[in-house]
């Protein structure tokens, strides 16, 4: 499918995903940009979004590309979940969801895009998702997040993951581990760990001891190619597939979702 071809049905695919689709029209047409929109979608979820910003190209990637849940990598209704990068909260919701009976740790370090994920979750009266205003890194801490100028879910350690004559702003964040929180939580089983992290994928992954990695079922993530030894999707793929895990990975060079998929 061409990309024209495919932007078509995307957006198609979008607007009868919602049941308030004008919404969704006005978005695209620009004629709602600036505003907040609240999207209803037709599994019964409410999502509000920046009209104009990549809020809602977000939503739709997870929504109609279905980018975190290709066959094989479905939510079941008892799973705990945990999204790292839950921005404003749209993958976290439809995880609620589907695991009705389980539970998602969400982890946002933006305050704006915090904001948005509590008010999204209290909007949906999702009880089994649990709030972290922490970034997960390799260390408990406090580190300098650099602020995307364009686009509200890029925001990164790695500011080199964006083109280099962009104007940079930063917010200090508090961090913590992925041993640090699962201890602290006394989680036996991650049956499903979604990261969209801008590039702190790898020090998350590569600093997970044994005992907490062997917890995790499947692992759904976007990657990005960071300067550093081992940063990259490649040796990551690598990496996971000698802790036991099958590996599926799209890379940047032939597919326009980066992504790995590992599952035991």
């Amino acid at each position: 499918m061409s990309v024209a071809a495919y932007g078509i049905y995307s957006d198609v695919s979008m607007a009868a995903s919602l049941r308030n689709w004008p919404s969704y029209v006005a978005e695209r047409t620009g004629i709602a940009s600036g505003k907040t929109l609240t999207y209803r979608l037709r599994n019964g979820a409410v999502i509000k979004v920046r009209a104009g910003t990549s809020d809602t190209e977000l939503l739709r990637e997870i929504l109609v590309s279905k980018c975190y849940n290709p066959p094989g990598f479905e939510i079941g209704r008892e799973d705990t979940v945990i999204d790292i990068g839950a921005h404003i909260g749209s993958f976290s919701i439809l995880a609620s969801k589907l695991a009705d009976r389980g539970i998602v740790h969400s982890f946002e370090p933006m305050p704006d895009n915090f904001t948005m994920l509590r008010e999204n979750v209290a909007m949906n009266n999702a009880k089994n998702v649990r709030l972290h205003e922490f970034a997960v890194s390799d260390s408990i801490d406090v580190r300098t997040l650099s602020i995307s100028p364009s686009h509200t879910g890029s925001h990164s350690f790695y500011p080199q993951i964006w083109s280099a004559d962009k104007p940079l702003l930063e917010v200090i964040v508090k961090t913590t581990t992925m041993k640090a929180f699962v201890d602290s939580e006394g989680i036996d089983t991650i049956d499903f760990l979604k990261m969209d992290c801008e590039g702190a994928e790898y020090e998350i992954l590569y600093n997970c001891p044994d005992e907490i990695l062997n917890r995790v079922r499947k692992i759904s993530m976007e990657h990005h190619q960071v300067d550093g030894n081992n940063a990259n999707p490649h040796a990551l793929k690598k990496y996971l597939e000698s802790k036991g895990f099958s590996v599926c990975a799209k890379f940047y060079e032939t597919d326009n979702y980066p992504m790995i998929y590992a599952r035991r």
